[in-house]
């Protein structure tokens, strides 16, 4: 058995802006430098553990990924720094203003563009230009799981590891998903998606049957997946709030589900 925790990372210098901000690289917020720290101590005064620590490469993430580590108590566990951790690739639109998705329209999506908008996509295959789509993300999230923490579930010596990841919110969202898609008992009608800047989940994960090595990218095994915490943010409670503006923006790029902007973009 193994444990989990997914941290997003702290406010950005982007997240108030209300742009495409997937792969962009921007640094943490003043405000995400005092949430990061918040959670490392908060981690270090509840005696949390971890045996290793993944994060992905972007800044926001990694400097968070290094705030945790930075408190925790002697032995510090190893970093891996890795891309497939990083949040959904936005092609054409990132740094562009984002936009909830339209009730309707009667343009093409390569005549907002052309106007420099860039609402949110409808389905899951749907991607801007150069970009992916959510089901690229799934499928992303699910190499993760196969490199970082499935090796550890499979190494005996590793029995009772606890690894922290610290990714982005729409990756977050994909790897819980995926994560409670390897055990058949989970109840696949629930949606886990939306987490605070620094907030964090936990998952215990253990095999339900005995597999050999993890070679690959086979077919993932069946598990016993248990979330025991979801988008826990009790460091936050002494933090000022983020800035209200852009509240649809900051729900979407938390992983939440963003309802159709009324009315419809008119066309002209």
């Amino acid at each position: 058995m193994i444990t989990l925790t997914l941290i997003r990372h702290g406010e950005s210098r982007d997240n108030p802006k209300g742009i495409w901000a997937g792969w962009k690289d921007a640094p943490l917020s003043a405000l995400g430098e005092r949430q990061a720290e918040a959670l490392g101590i908060a981690f270090d005064t509840s005696s949390t553990i971890f045996t290793h620590f993944y994060a992905s490469d972007l800044k926001r993430a990694h400097s968070t990924a290094l705030a945790v580590i930075r408190n925790h108590a002697e032995p510090k566990p190893p970093l891996t720094v890795t891309q497939l951790l990083r949040e959904q690739h936005f092609g054409i639109a990132e740094g562009r203003p984002w936009t909830p998705r339209p009730g309707s329209s009667n343009k093409t999506p390569e005549e907002l563009y052309s106007e420099g908008i860039f609402p949110e996509l409808f389905d899951r295959d749907a991607k801007f230009p150069q970009g992916e789509s959510p089901n690229d993300l799934a499928r992303r999230a699910e190499k993760a799981i196969r490199e970082c923490i499935l090796p550890h579930l499979f190494d005996k010596s590793q029995d009772g590891a606890h690894i922290g990841l610290a990714s982005h919110g729409l990756c977050l969202a994909e790897l819980i998903s995926a994560l409670l898609r390897l055990d058949p008992e989970s109840d696949s009608t629930k949606s886990y998606r939306g987490h605070w800047n620094t907030a964090w989940s936990r998952i215990e994960i253990s095999q339900r049957e005995q597999h050999g090595e993890v070679n690959g990218l086979d077919a993932l095994p069946s598990l016993r997946v248990r979330l025991l915490a979801f988008n826990n943010h009790e460091h936050l409670a002494s933090l000022p709030p983020p800035a209200s503006e852009n509240d649809k923006a900051r729900a979407f790029f938390s992983g939440a589900e963003v309802a159709p902007e009324v009315p419809a973009i008119a066309s002209q």
